[in-house]
Order: structure tokens, then C-alpha cells, then sequence
């Protein structure tokens, strides 16, 4: 909560100076009583990411998908000024934004290996291997010559769920990087 109260909405996170994370550092360093400065660079790298997924949230939830009656979020939260949250209105709204935005959905469309990791990441991935991985083995034979661990959960997490047999799939262009990871592994 310190990075949406210290950093505000309308400024992006690459334009804040490192007085700015010094500050929020120290902060964070009085409230968990840190002795030492080796989390610094760590938490400055999810101070940004915080950030940017805030602001993400903003521009979803208040912007782009609104509806009449939703609340301006200068309402909903209260630490956000007016005067800032009307200029990053003004920049979400800007037709070079809408430009950029436009240019990253098509790039995002192009992908051909899209992920399916979920909300957990590679860390709830690897949780599930044991249950994910004999039934895409049994599946697709060609999975069987995978012994690396990271390669299997390089594959495991381009598989889909079906919702109705609760059993995992890959597409074409998985099964195909299957072959090459096991190709690269043969003595």
C-alpha cells in the first residue's frame, strides 16, 4: 500500500528519481525492522512493478471498462488527488496512448506460445507437476524423453485445462517445442 500512497497515479514509475525508492526504503526498513540494505534492490524492483500494476488496475477498472455508475477512483481511494487523477485520465485517454495500447494488443495477438501458468506462476507450477505431468505424458507420448525440470515446466505451462474433463492439452506449436526439447537432450 506505500507505493500507491507515496507514488502518484499520473506519474509512471520510470520518471521517479531514487530519492523517491530511498524514501519508501526507509519506510519499509522502520515498519519490518531490517537491519541491513541488501533488500533494497529487491524491494525497489517490486515497488515498480506494484506500481505499474496499480496503475494498470486503475486504467482498467475506471477507465477503459467503466460503466455510468462507476465511481470516479478518487472516490474509492482516498489517497489519490483529483487534480492527478484527472491527468492520468488525460494520459490514458490521449490518442497517443490509445496508439500504444492498440500497437501492444496486436503484438500480444501474435504470440504464438502463450502461457497458462495462472495466478500461482512457475512456483504453482511446480507444485502441480506431479499431477500435471503423468496425465501430458500419458497424452503425448513425445513428453516422455523430457528429463530436464524446467523443461518440463516450460511445457507444462503452455497446457490448457478443459473445464468440462479437468484434463490438461497442449496445441500444435507446444507439442512441436516438445520434440526440439527432447531432440536438445538426446545423447
Amino acid at each position: 500500500m506505500k507505493v500507491q500512497h507515496l507514488f502518484p497515479c499520473h506519474i509512471q514509475m520510470s520518471k521517479f528519481e531514487d530519492k523517491d525508492f530511498d524514501n519508501l526504503w526507509l519506510e519499509v526498513k522502520k515498519y519490518w525492522i531490517i537491519d541491513t540494505d541488501a533488500p533494497k534492490a529487491y524491494m525497489r524492483k517490486w515497488a515498480i512493478r506494484l506500481g505499474i500494476n496499480f496503475r494498470h488496475r486503475l486504467a482498467r477498472d475506471y477507465i477503459y471498462n467503466a460503466t455510468p455508475d462507476t465511481k470516479k477512483a478518487y472516490k474509492v481511494y482516498k489517497f489519490i488527488e483529483i487534480e492527478d487523477w484527472e491527468e492520468f485520465y488525460k494520459q490514458r485517454t490521449s490518442e497517443e496512448y490509445q496508439e500504444i495500447r492498440e500497437k501492444a494488443k496486436a503484438s500480444n495477438a501474435k504470440k504464438k506460445h502463450k502461457l497458462h501458468v495462472g495466478r500461482n506462476g512457475w512456483s504453482g507450477m511446480r507444485r502441480k507437476m506431479k499431477t500435471v505431468w503423468p496425465q501430458l505424458e500419458s497424452s503425448y507420448p513425445v513428453l516422455k524423453g523430457i528429463l530436464n525440470k524446467r523443461s518440463k515446466l516450460f511445457i507444462m505451462g503452455h497446457a490448457t485445462k478443459d473445464k468440462d474433463t479437468k484434463l490438461y492439452s497442449l496445441d500444435d506449436v507446444a507439442i512441436e517445442k516438445a520434440g526440439t526439447l527432447v531432440n536438445d537432450y538426446v545423447i
